[in-house]
């Protein structure tokens, strides 16, 4: 218990000092429902300290990382860029949101329109998360009909609303075939793709999400430093340029 106490005082700090810095009240409400579904996890497992949980570091820190990436993981941009950016997501992450928001598009227009970064893609759905994998489902099954990056728009700009008999709604707005979306999620058929995606990310140090690997392609990996949490664009515009100057 006394943890929790500890942990709730964390939390509450950290939503007070992000307004401080600038971000919206409804952005701060999101922190605080993280904070209760950490504690919601924590008391029924009762654990000594909260899983999978990523609060963007005020410091970014990097680490090396190295991660092998699948033939047919989802991307954008070319396949001949010099850097790659994995991207470890939780559809219902909150965080996750913030970095679609806030720094997502400029990746895309300044490095991946260029053809300097290729963005991967990759899931990590998290376990307090209850809608998180059958949205990851959703994502991959759009994929079949040609639309997985407004699919995986969608579910995160949505993220409060991501109940399974919600999904279909998304379809709908994306001109897809509800019905062949639906059959596809319920089969469960990406089940083993996803938890290839979360071991991966796991054996390069990931534990909550966002996450990000970037680097070089090699040989079916990733070379390169695992960047945590949703971090400001220039956080990721210093390394990507970092790396884009070394030989």
């Amino acid at each position: 218990m006394k943890f929790l106490v500890a942990l709730t005082a964390f939390w509450l700090a950290l939503a007070s000092d992000a307004m401080a810095e600038g971000i919206s009240s409804e952005q701060a409400k999101e922190i605080l429902a993280e904070l209760r579904a950490i504690r919601q996890l924590l008391e029924r497992q009762n654990a000594p300290a909260p899983a999978q949980a990523v609060v963007a570091p005020q410091v970014p820190s990097y680490s090396p990382a190295s991660v092998h990436v699948l033939p047919d993981a989802a991307s954008l941009g070319s396949v001949n860029a010099p850097l790659i950016m994995i991207e470890f997501t939780d559809y219902q992450c909150p965080f996750c949101r913030r970095h679609h928001e806030t720094t997502f598009e400029e990746l895309r227009k300044k490095y991946v329109s260029s053809g300097k970064l290729r963005y991967v893609s990759m899931d990590f759905p998290l376990d307090m998360h209850e809608n998180a994998l059958k949205a990851s489902f959703a994502a991959r099954c759009a994929a079949e009909q040609g639309k997985f990056w407004e699919m995986r728009d969608a579910l995160i700009e949505h993220n409060d609303n991501l109940k399974p008999e919600n999904l279909s709604q998304y379809s709908v707005k994306l001109a897809l075939d509800p019905e062949s979306l639906n059959r596809c999620i319920d089969s469960g058929r990406y089940k083993s793709v996803v938890e290839q995606n979360q071991s991966d990310g796991k054996s390069a140090g990931v534990t909550g999400t966002p996450s990000f690997v970037l680097g070089r392609f090699k040989d079916g990996r990733v070379e390169g430093i695992l960047i945590v949490g949703a971090q400001p664009f220039s956080t990721f515009e210093s390394q990507i340029e970092r790396l884009l100057q070394e030989k």
